[in-house]
């Protein structure tokens, strides 16, 4: 079983190349050059390499931020044939291992909202585990998001958050349109971590 990057959804002009990193085994070479060329205008004042995670109940996708550079943007996607706590571990193993590859500094993660209309217990208990992954690392601060929170920390309006997902860009994010809504919330989720260490 394999992560999957979303270098699917980018244009034959701006395919990858193979210097992105192999992360542990049963993985794929990252977003190598092209992420590394991906800026996020404007959101270079902390220079400290962030991660953003969003989790769904068969895979969970996250984004690296150093700087204003995206360095990477993939899915782990959970295999099949896995009962639930090796599925949890699965996770757990490899947001440890990505944690110490890029050597993430502060990390968020995006949670379900207390007033959701159907709980998914797998996300939950994905998102769970993805805390504890946190507490048991060299983090030197985490947050754990929803909506408001994350608004909060990079300085926008909630409403304003539900529409950078639904792909406005008010942030002039380059390939902002190419993301998933997923990849989208990693990634806001990843700029608010920014703000983990003030």
């Amino acid at each position: 079983m394999r992560r999957r990057t979303n270098a699917d959804k980018l244009s034959e002009s701006e395919s990858i190349s193979g210097s992105g990193a192999v992360l542990a085994r049963d993985r794929v070479e990252a977003l190598g050059s092209h992420t590394n060329r991906t800026t996020i205008k404007g959101k270079a004042d902390e220079e400290m390499v962030t991660i953003g995670i969003r989790a769904k109940p068969t895979a969970v996708t996250f984004v690296v931020v150093d700087g204003d550079e995206i360095k990477n943007i993939e899915d782990i996607e959970i295999p099949r044939a896995f009962d639930t706590p090796d599925a949890l571990k699965y996770v757990r193993n490899n947001i440890l291992d990505i944690l110490r590859e890029y050597r993430v500094e502060a990390a968020g993660v995006r949670v379900t909202e207390p007033n959701a209309q159907s709980l998914s217990i797998a996300r939950i208990q994905l998102e769970g585990v993805i805390q504890e992954a946190f507490a048991s690392s060299s983090l030197r601060g985490y947050y754990v998001g929803q909506i408001a929170s994350i608004s909060a920390r990079i300085g926008m309006d909630r409403a304003d958050f539900k529409k950078m997902v639904d792909g406005e860009n008010k942030l002039n994010i380059d390939l902002w349109a190419d993301l998933s809504k997923d990849a989208r919330e990693a990634l806001l989720c990843a700029l608010g971590a920014k703000n983990v260490l003030a």
